[in-house]
Order: C-alpha cells, then sequence, then structure tokens
C-alpha cells in the first residue's frame, strides 16, 4: 500500500515537474514575443519620426523653391521694364544728338561767317559722335567763346565714355585712347589730335577735320 501511494506521489511530482517546465518555456517565448515587440515598436517610432524630418525638410525645400521662383519671376518683370526704359531713353538721346548735331552745324556756320581763320575754334565731330552716332556725346566748347561771353556757360552733358561702363576693365586702351590720337604723316608717331606741331619730328601736323576753304566772290564770277 505505501509503495502504491509513494509512486503515485512521484508521478504527480513529475506531472507537476513538467508543467513547471512548460510553464517557463512557456513565459520565456512570451518574453521573447515581448521584446521583439517593444524593438519593433521603437523601429516604428524611429521610422516615423524620420518621416516627419523628411517631410519637414521636403516642405522647407518646396518653400525655398516657391520663393526662388517668386523672385525670378520679379526680376524677370524688372529686366522687361528696364528694358522699355533702355529703349525710351535710345529715342531721347537720338532726340538729343539731332538737336546737338544741329547746334553744333549752326555753330559753325556762325563762326565762319564771322571769318575765323584758327582751325581749332570750330565744333568737329569726335571719332565716338561718328561710331557710336546716335549716341549722344559731348564736344568741346572753344575757350574763346567763354572770353567774349561769359555769360553763357559751356553746356552740361553728361560723357558717354568707357569709364561709365560696368566692365570698363575689359576695354582695350586703345579704345579709350584712340579718340585723342591722330598719326604723324611726316614719322608716323601718334600724337594729340589737336597738336599743332609733331612733338617727335617737329613737322606741322594737319587737323583730323580740316577747314573746308570759302569760296570768295571772285569764284562766283565767271
Amino acid at each position: 500500500m505505501e509503495i502504491a501511494e509513494f509512486s503515485e506521489g512521484i508521478r504527480k511530482f513529475q506531472g507537476a515537474k513538467e508543467k513547471i517546465d512548460e510553464f517557463f518555456k512557456t513565459l520565456e517565448e512570451l518574453q521573447n514575443e515581448i521584446a521583439e515587440k517593444n524593438e519593433l515598436e521603437k523601429h516604428i517610432e524611429n521610422c516615423e519620426k524620420m518621416s516627419k524630418d523628411l517631410e519637414a525638410e521636403r516642405k522647407s525645400h518646396a518653400e525655398e523653391l516657391r520663393q526662388i521662383n517668386q523672385d525670378i519671376n520679379i526680376l524677370e518683370d524688372i529686366s522687361k521694364s528696364l528694358r522699355g526704359e533702355i529703349e525710351t531713353s535710345k529715342l531721347k538721346i537720338s532726340k538729343s544728338l539731332r538737336v546737338v548735331k544741329n547746334a553744333r552745324e549752326n555753330l559753325n556756320s556762325d563762326l565762319k561767317n564771322l571769318n575765323f581763320e584758327q582751325e581749332d575754334v570750330y565744333f568737329e565731330p569726335t571719332q565716338e559722335e561718328i561710331k557710336y552716332e546716335p549716341k549722344l556725346l559731348p564736344f568741346s566748347f572753344p575757350s574763346f567763346l567763354t572770353s567774349i561771353f561769359p555769360s553763357i556757360p559751356p553746356p552740361q552733358i553728361s560723357p558717354i565714355t568707357p569709364n561709365n561702363l560696368v566692365n570698363r576693365h575689359r576695354l582695350p586702351p586703345q579704345f579709350v585712347e584712340a579718340s585723342k590720337m591722330k598719326i604723324c604723316e611726316n614719322c608716323g608717331a601718334k600724337i594729340h589730335r589737336n597738336a599743332p606741331t609733331c612733338p617727335m619730328c617737329k613737322t606741322k601736323t594737319k587737323s583730323k577735320n580740316p577747314k573746308r576753304k570759302r569760296k570768295t566772290n571772285d569764284q562766283f564770277q565767271l
């Protein structure tokens, strides 16, 4: 009887041990699943955070692109407006040049009627005026007129020269100085266009725009 009870006790003990082992096995599996779940949740949280950061960056870049496009449109409008102003300025300059040219020709005609013999008292068109017409360019104001008519101020005309250009440093030096020089016919040296004699060979020079000879009354007689 005691042996049967002892055997039954051992059997129950083994059954309990198996249940305990099964319990710890199930518990370990549960703990592993919980750890895996927590790891997945952490990964999901990181992904969501990264997604939000990328979305914020995308919106930031989209705003920058919008501002850039807006600036481009503004600059295009300004450019169109400035081109219109340039065309208007060209028309005004062309009209002003005609006025200046007519005034110069009238002054030269009056000076010729006064029988001035000096060539340097006449208003001569510069090379720039001839080359860049119809741009408005300055002309020299003879000093003798200031002494004769001191109340008449010299014309205040803004010169259009390479110094007024933004990229004037790219222009060759001869562009700036060519209008002031002429070639000596005797030695070939470059001298100032108004110099009466060549400083190199002392030869008398001719004006780049010589005065036309006036016809005398005898020439009109048959």
